[in-house]
């Protein structure tokens, strides 16, 4: 495939953005038992990424904002169909589910982020919430912590379900989507 055979999709800060959401949430995860302040480091970059991730899904690309690609369940629901039936229509940015999932993880994302920085608060009287959760009960600590803990493992359901999608993707249009991703190029 030659240069002209692509197009520009994904712009260098919604690559970053991706790689950087996809790095904090693993490091997060896999830090949460040992290391505490590896686990907080990686949750507040998380949290600032969406915050800049929403930001730019108003102001930032075409690909990037939410008004080009967030569409009714409905419409994703009819897309997974036609792809199970191998006929859905292809798109150069997200697809109709592909979009519902970013709405969805960006959502779970936040969250996530509200609910540790809370906890935070709660358990290590530390963060910018510490001064709300000073007298705060074990129980309710507790209470935090299970909401945390489920938000991050629908979080990892939510990432197979995308990395199905984007293999399903990848057969069905025949591009390397993780390739697009790390470019910013698919196929015209």
């Amino acid at each position: 495939m030659t240069y002209v055979d692509n197009i520009r999709v994904w712009d260098p800060l919604i690559r970053i953005m991706h790689w950087l959401i996809a790095s904090c949430f693993f490091t997060a995860y896999f830090s949460k038992e040992s290391y505490l302040h590896l686990h907080t480091l990686a949750g507040y970059t998380l949290a600032m990424v969406l915050v800049i991730r929403v930001g730019w899904g108003f102001a930032g690309s075409y690909h990037a904002r939410f008004c080009n690609f967030v569409t009714t369940p409905s419409q994703a629901v009819r897309y997974v169909i036609g792809s199970l039936q191998n006929n859905a229509e292809r798109f150069h940015g997200h697809n109709p589910a592909g979009g519902l999932m970013v709405v969805i993880m960006l959502a779970m994302l936040t969250l996530l982020s509200v609910s540790g920085i809370a906890l935070y608060a709660a358990q290590e009287q530390a963060g910018p919430l510490a001064a709300w959760f000073v007298d705060s009960s074990d129980r309710f600590d507790e209470i935090i912590e299970t909401i945390h803990e489920v938000i991050s493992d629908l979080i990892t359901v939510l990432i197979v379900i995308h990395l199905f999608g984007v293999l399903i993707e990848s057969l069905l249009h025949g591009e390397n989507l993780v390739r697009a991703m790390m470019t910013g190029n698919k196929k015209a």
